[in-house]
Formats: structure tokens, sequence, C-alpha cells
């Protein structure tokens, strides 16, 4: 019976360290009024999808954006987030119908899906794209202080 345990604990083991090292590299950047995603896969055995999710930086309740099939080991993705340049509905009391801007900065991972487990990347920071205006607007008030 220990040794059935032993055998149990250590494919745990190993199978963790292998969800790991599914990606090769996960990186983000804005991309126009849009946010990037970019991965690649290493080993994709079992590896049904991906699912990319996202949360603002000082939370960690991960939303689903969007799933990608998986096509083969050694394989680039690409996901575009566009809904961070949108512009949220607030909370307000009475409900008002004043609106808020998304956040500034977000946090990205990927859900890897097996066939009978799931497994997460690193989480990545990546913030928000913002407009030219305002981009603008920044570098002159800088000028005077």
């Amino acid at each position: 019976m220990k040794k059935a345990l032993l055998f149990i604990s250590l494919f745990t083991v190993l199978s963790g360290f292998a969800f790991s090292e599914v990606l090769t590299y996960l990186k983000g950047r804005v991309d126009s009024d849009a946010i990037l995603i970019e991965w690649q896969s290493g080993n994709e055995v079992g590896v049904l999808n991906y699912t990319v999710e996202r949360s603002e930086i000082k939370a960690n309740d991960f939303e689903e954006l969007g799933t990608l099939s998986a096509s083969g080991n050694n394989s680039a993705y690409r996901y575009r987030d566009a809904s961070v340049s949108e512009i949220a509905p607030s909370g307000t009391a009475g409900g008002g119908s004043k609106k808020a801007p998304l956040a500034d900065l977000y946090k990205y991972r990927i859900k890897i899906n097996y066939e009978e487990a799931v497994s997460y990347s690193q989480s990545i920071t990546v913030s928000r794209p913002s407009s030219g205006v305002k981009r603008t607007w920044g570098m002159i008030k800088e000028m005077f202080r």
C-alpha cells in the first residue's frame, strides 16, 4: 500500500512539473487600442486548449477571456484583448448611468486545459493602452513641472 501511495505522489509531482514546462514564454504588450498576449508552447502532450484569463492588478479574481485550441508542440499563440479600451459601467448607488474607466494595469495568465487536469502559467502584468491625447497631455504637463 505504501508503494502505491509513493507512486501516486511521485506521479503528481512529476505531472505538476510537466504542466509548468508547457509554455516556453508568455508576454504581453500594447497593440494600438488593445493588449496583445503572446506565448509559445513546448511539449503539448495531453493539452487540449489554452484559456486566456485577466484580472485587475489589485484583485486576484481572474475572468476567462477566450480559448484557443492546442496546435501542437512548439506552436506560437496570440490573443488580442480589445476590451481593455472600453468604458465600464460604474457601480454608483441608485443605478446612475455614469461610466468609469477600466483599470490601468492588468494581470494575465494562461489556463492550460489537459484531458483530465488544468494548470496555470505565471501571471504577467500589462498596462492598458492610453490614447494619444492622454499621452500628449501628460507630456505637456511634465514640461511645466
